[in-house]
């Protein structure tokens, strides 16, 4: 019991620092960029097609940590899609909120796991098309960090591959949709 007490502390205790930390401000393009950058480093093969807006997107937010959502939802992307195409990586800003893509074009994934990505239970289903899943540890903590900044994640399955997303509130006032352009990582 005194474990069990100890862990919901520290995640609370987790929550609490996370919310303080939200206060700094970043641009939603220096943070897909480094993102993309840090996951190359380990990944050197792995094929990026990113997509930012034209404007410059102001966000209140803790970049490393947002940084650490984009490089965990990159690494599954390009780990277990079992796809050659290039994964897609793009921002668009709608209304209220800037919302970042991380789309694959591979295998997708079973609709009955869709329902239970988000919470860190392990997957028992059937795991023939891609045996190298982990836990789902690392999406568990996505949420985590998504939520303290008042944000959403979520997941669509394509005709092709799936569609991680989360949403960021954009507080600059700023709220109509955006051009984009395109960044080259080689």
């Amino acid at each position: 019991m005194i474990a069990w007490n100890r862990r919901v502390y520290n995640k609370e205790r987790a929550r609490k620092d996370l919310r303080i930390w939200c206060g700094a401000s970043s641009t939603g393009e220096e943070v897909v960029a480094e993102a993309v950058l840090r996951l190359k480093k380990r990944l050197p093969d792995a094929r990026i097609k990113v997509q930012v807006p034209e404007e410059l997107i102001m966000l209140p937010m803790d970049a490393i940590l947002i940084e650490q959502v984009l490089i965990n939802l990159l690494e599954n992307a390009v780990l277990h899609s079992k796809s050659q195409l290039p994964i897609s990586c793009f921002v668009v800003r709608e209304n209220d909120f800037v919302i970042f893509h991380v789309r694959d074009y591979g295998i997708g994934i079973a609709q009955e796991r869709l329902q239970t990505i988000f919470d860190g239970t392990p997957y028992t289903g059937n795991t023939s098309a891609d045996s190298s899943r982990g836990m789902g540890i690392g999406l568990s903590i996505c949420k985590t960090i998504i939520t303290a900044h008042k944000g959403q994640i979520g997941v669509s399955p394509c005709k092709q591959g799936t569609d991680f997303y989360f949403s960021l509130p954009d507080d600059t006032g700023h709220g109509e949709e955006s051009n984009a352009k395109d960044i080259k990582f080689h």
